[in-house]
């Protein structure tokens, strides 16, 4: 077998569905192996899934507990089926982004380059492994969401647009910040005709229908518990009311320096795998349409949680 069909055979779906599978196989073992104390995060999922509730602590939705309270009612409470729930998660997060890179990239290895990029940066290979339950899913689902936008953009079928729809509102039932990545695709959507032409109003409409009838009983539940999504937003940021300007210029300031600084030893890494990225094609394609939809919407993202929304 020469290099070149070995090299093909390498970034396969099959084989890089497989490279995920052990990916997270061995997070596992090595995070079972650790320690048998559960982290801070890990002990509230314990002891809150013990009992099935709309809502639990209004900070966080109630989707990763209600994840927990499933399995705990099947297997019982065991650290094996407890860790498994985060690694079965990222397993179907991590496909769900490389089928959404393939498709938008049109390339098996730009997909295989993209998803090892994300999954041995610092938070995927790291973070996620020491102390997170909420965000993990809020991540997946995400990833998730971005495969069906992708999908319903490119193939516009109802099905994509159900499937859409439905990680739209499990997101929002993940965590809170979910709703950025959603809302920057579609403003990155309207803003790009060559695709905006694709989509069809009446099953955009409906997909958010969808959403909003998925996360509509715990928007119920947390109006007659007397909860205020504001009264939150400044309690998370930690916003003095006499002075909120000031610190929220401090607080952005902190952010942006420290994004600046965790992109900085990637970015010479990215401009050699992905040089095309800096030159401008003649005339808007697919691909250069999605790159002008993905900026846009990592930009509103950005400026959206820079406005503390």
């Amino acid at each position: 077998m020469d290099r070149r069909a070995l090299a093909g055979r390498l970034i396969a779906p099959k084989a890089i569905l497989l490279m995920i599978a052990a990916y997270c196989l061995i997070h596992y073992l090595i995070r079972l192996g650790l320690s048998p104390i559960y982290t801070l995060d890990e002990a509230e999922q314990v002891l809150l899934s013990e009992v099935w509730r709309m809502g639990y602590r209004f900070r966080h939705p109630p989707l990763m507990t209600w994840i927990y309270a499933g399995v705990e009612d099947v297997f019982g409470l065991h650290r094996w089926s407890f860790h498994a729930v985060k690694y079965i998660l990222l397993a179907g997060g991590l496909s769900a982004f490389y089928f959404a890179a393939r498709r938008i990239l049109a390339s098996g290895l730009d997909a295989a380059l993209a998803l090892a990029g994300l999954a041995l940066g610092f938070v995927m290979a790291a973070g996620f492994h020491i102390d997170l339950t909420h965000s993990v899913l809020m991540t997946v689902l995400v990833f998730a969401n971005l495969h069906a936008f992708v999908r319903a953009v490119q193939r516009g079928g109802w099905s994509d647009w159900v499937y859409f729809g439905v990680t739209l509102g499990l997101g929002a039932l993940s965590k809170y910040a979910f709703l950025l990545a959603p809302a920057g695709l579609l403003l990155g959507l309207a803003l790009t005709p060559y695709l905006r032409a694709r989509i069809n109003p009446i099953r955009l409409g409906v997909s958010l229908l969808l959403g909003l009838l998925i996360v509509a009983p715990y928007l119920g539940w947390s109006a007659q518990s007397g909860h205020s999504f504001a009264a939150l937003t400044s309690d998370v940021v930690g916003a003095d009311p006499q002075n909120f300007l000031v610190g929220w210029a401090a607080g952005t300031g902190s952010l942006i320096w420290a994004l600046f600084l965790a992109a900085c030893p990637l970015l010479p890494v990215f401009l050699v795998l992905f040089p095309q990225t800096l030159r401008r094609g003649k005339r808007e394609g697919s691909r250069a349409a999605w790159r002008r939809l993905l900026l846009i919407a990592v930009a509103a993202g950005a400026g959206l949680a820079l406005a503390g929304v």
